[in-house]
């Protein structure tokens, strides 16, 4: 236990008093006498005390043991204190030796505390560990009227600790010895010291009163005198097993037959605690072993490891009932209290957060989480599934939760899938009284509604049937990027199964803007308006284009947006004004459709006509780099040979799908999407197209080896061309989705051979058409 290391800290000579090798063990109650006069105090007796389980066989000699009690009680004049050494770990037996070594002077001699073993840390952070782990030593039962956590060995480098340590031991022994020794009556103090040890010793009372009276008899104590005291502790025995079951009567002596099943059940038992025994020992064993793989990191010094959670760190995930507590930084905090402390401590382990708003411990985790990132900006992921008529008050407690941090808002995502209501996006007003700090001497009411921080907001939004959830909704919306000049993505997508007569009030710092998605039921002028003001947006997606407006068909001058990159719009209304309001030059991903929607599949529509004259002056206009094309509109073919006339110098990617089910690629199609060699030359409209994907109803039947040669002319395999390939560096997919007898039978024999040979070649409609 250390005891004497602290032997010789107290004495402080440079030669030790005592032993400190491992060898120095003894018997229980074996005691060595130390005398010390330390400069400033007064002359001491040091009595080095063996404990429970300290005898080289790790077991207890009850025989010696009371010859050591003997010798103790009659060479000790009285005692002044008791100092209890241990080392760090509490354990039964620690605790077995402050009970057996607080009953040596009958609870009446005070005991101080020595923890010893902080060799790796400083006199502060013992007084640290203290205040960690006193609670422990309370719950085990270990009062002390005063402790003292100290290094006992004298380490390089480490000498004013060391000095530090030995005046704290010094002082508290001088505060706590007792102005007069305790004394006590040589025999009765012997008698009173070996019951206790019987007692921690021996489970039973029957063995504990055999062990008992030898013991007194071979010390000296008459026959008559040891009976005595053997009655009278039974009889102390009886009256406390009264005292806490009055209830109690003695069992009377059962029958043969009982007696047999209580020995069974008796041998039952003893093999359930044997086996729950070595189910210790195996927890014991792999506890250490995980102590140990995490020992060295907890010796780093505080700033490393802060600056190794904080790389390691992820997204404190919170589930519906639990964190992911296997996930970083949920797991940093289940590790060991130092790794809790730190990570507690670190603001920036807290800012990205990926709520499941629906219950209280989701809530609970939440609120530590917006506590511990202090006052950096957020990154919060909040979903909330509610079902139509379900109750709503967790979920509408978590966002009015994240609603008081819209001043540190960031980068926000939620996705809001209450059928019956949409979020309240508009926060209560504060209290000045208890709001947060806002900074800059601001009132905090006139900022309530700021988002200063914030760069993203994603919304997903599912009131089924009420369009007056999404109208409050873009109010709310409005308000709160108003007063946002870092907005930079915005993206909204509502319900689909409702339609609007009139569009949605959208009134959002459009300028600033770079990425806006808007799944919203809008017109073709409001997407005009809207668009004309994004001087510096990069992707754009217009999908619910449904409401029904009076477009302006000419346009003086079109709008050019130089940082357009990505356009994708969804329309059921003729698209001429739209195309003839801009000039996208450096359009390099377009996707133009006219498909209804899962929800829209029931209705009845008038597919629009195609815009092919405005479009075309569009692309003529913009002269893009355009590299990926996607068409889901009602156009024909002459229609989609001149577009790829147009823009096919630049494709890698094309797509087209028919919304009305109507074929409309021939083989013509496929003839200009081939390459052509003769001899030396060769043409090909799209010479850097490597990706196409040919949709369902949009193939008609096409002449023999015209798909075929279409996939071979592209494939840069030189083993399987009969020429020099010159245009596409590769081909990474053919995709087709048509209907069995559109593609000849001999085509489909030669396809599937190249596909087995590792074309990037693949088809499907209701099934593989190669597996027919």
């Amino acid at each position: 236990m250390g005891k004497s290391s602290l032997v010789n800290m107290i004495a402080g000579r440079d030669r030790p008093l005592a032993r400190t090798s491992d060898s120095a063990v003894g018997t229980t109650f074996s005691s060595d006498p130390y005398h010390v006069d330390w400069p400033g105090g007064p002359p001491i007796t040091l009595w080095d005390t063996a404990g429970l389980n300290e005898s080289e066989t790790g077991k207890v000699d009850p025989k010696k043991a009371i010859s050591n009690i003997y010798e103790l009680t009659r060479t000790l004049n009285g005692v002044d204190l008791l100092v209890f050494c241990l080392r760090g770990k509490i354990t039964n037996n620690a605790v077995r030796n402050y009970n057996m070594f607080n009953s040596f002077c009958d609870g009446k001699v005070p005991i101080v505390l020595v923890v010893t073993g902080m060799e790796h840390r400083s006199p502060t952070d013992t007084q640290i560990w203290w205040k960690e782990n006193s609670k422990a030593f309370d719950r085990a039962g270990i009062h002390v009227v005063d402790h003292a956590c100290v290094a006992t060995l004298k380490l390089p480098g480490r000498e004013a600790d060391y000095k530090t340590w030995t005046e704290m031991v010094r002082g508290m022994i001088e505060r706590r010895c007792l102005p007069t020794p305790w004394t006590m009556e040589s025999d009765n103090w012997f008698v009173m010291v070996v019951t206790k040890l019987l007692e921690a010793l021996f489970d039973g009372p029957s063995e504990r009163s055999k062990k008992l009276y030898k013991g007194l008899m071979m010390h000296g104590i008459s026959r008559v005198d040891a009976r005595r005291v053997v009655k009278e502790y039974e009889a102390s025995l009886k009256m406390a097993l009264e005292s806490l079951y009055p209830e109690y009567q003695p069992i009377s002596l059962a029958s043969p037959l009982s007696l047999a099943e209580l020995e069974a059940n008796v041998s039952r038992i003893d093999a359930e605690i044997a086996q729950l025994q070595v189910e210790r020992r195996q927890v014991y064993k792999n506890w250490r072993k995980s102590k140990a793989s995490i020992a060295p990191i907890t010796h780093l010094p505080i700033e490393t490891i802060r600056q190794i959670f904080l790389e390691c760190g992820g997204t404190a995930t919170i589930s519906k009932h639990y964190g992911k507590p296997l996930s970083p930084p949920m797991c940093l905090l289940r590790v060991c209290r130092s790794w809790h402390r730190i990570a507690d401590s670190i603001e920036g382990l807290w800012t990205k957060i990926e709520v499941d708003g629906g219950s209280e411990e989701a809530q609970w985790m939440l609120r530590a989480c917006l506590r511990r990132s202090g006052r950096l900006p957020l990154d919060i992921t909040l979903d909330a599934s509610i079902k139509y008529g379900e109750k709503k008050e967790v979920e509408v407690k978590a966002m009015a939760l994240m609603l008081q941090h819209l001043h540190r808002w960031r980068n926000i995502t939620i996705r809001w899938r209450g059928e019956d209501f949409n979020p309240k996006l508009i926060p209560e007003p504060v209290d000045p009284a208890v709001a947060p700090d806002m900074g800059h001497g601001t009132p905090v009411n006139e900022v309530a509604y700021h988002a200063p921080m914030l760069e993203t907001l994603r919304l997903e939004t599912n009131a089924i049937d009420d369009a007056s959830q999404d109208l409050q909704t873009a109010k709310d919306l409005a308000v709160i990027t108003a007063n946002a000049p870092k907005l930079r993505v915005f993206t909204w997508e509502t319900q689909k199964s409702y339609e609007l007569d009139e569009c949605l009030d959208l009134r959002l710092p459009w300028a600033q803007l770079v990425d806006l998605n808007l799944t919203c039921f809008m017109s073709v002028k409001q997407c005009v308006d809207i668009l004309q003001e994004c001087k510096r947006v990069e992707m754009c997606d217009f999908y619910l284009v449904r409401v029904e407006s009076m477009p302006n068909l000419h346009v003086a001058v079109p709008t050019s947006l130089h940082n357009l990159q990505s356009l994708l719009i969804n329309s059921l209304l003729p698209l001429e004004s739209f195309f003839n309001s801009f000039t996208f030059p450096a359009l390099h991903a377009l996707h133009i459709s006219n498909s209804p929607t899962e929800y829209e599949d029931d209705r009845e529509f008038d597919m629009p006509e195609w815009s092919q004259a405005s479009f075309l002056d569009l692309l003529q206009r913009s002269n893009a780099p355009l590299a990926r094309l996607t068409f889901n509109v009602t156009m024909s073919e002459n229609d989609l040979i001149e577009c790829l006339t147009c823009v096919g110098g630049t494709l890698h990617s094309l797509a087209i799908n028919s919304p009305d089910r109507v074929p409309f690629v021939s083989t013509a199609t496929a003839r200009i999407l081939s390459h052509h060699v003769a001899g030396e030359s060769v043409t090909c409209m799209c010479p850097k197209l490597d990706w196409v994907h040919l949709g369902s109803h949009v193939v008609m039947a096409l002449a023999e080896d015209a798909l075929v040669y279409l996939a071979e002319s592209r494939w840069n395999d030189q083993g399987h061309l009969s020429h020099r390939q010159v245009c596409s560096p590769k081909l990474t997919e053919l995709y087709w989705e048509v209907e069995q007898g559109v593609v000849p039978p001999g085509d489909i024999r030669k396809l599937a051979k190249l596909k087995k040979a590792g074309m990037p070649i693949r088809s499907s409609y209701h099934q593989d058409i190669f597996a027919s």
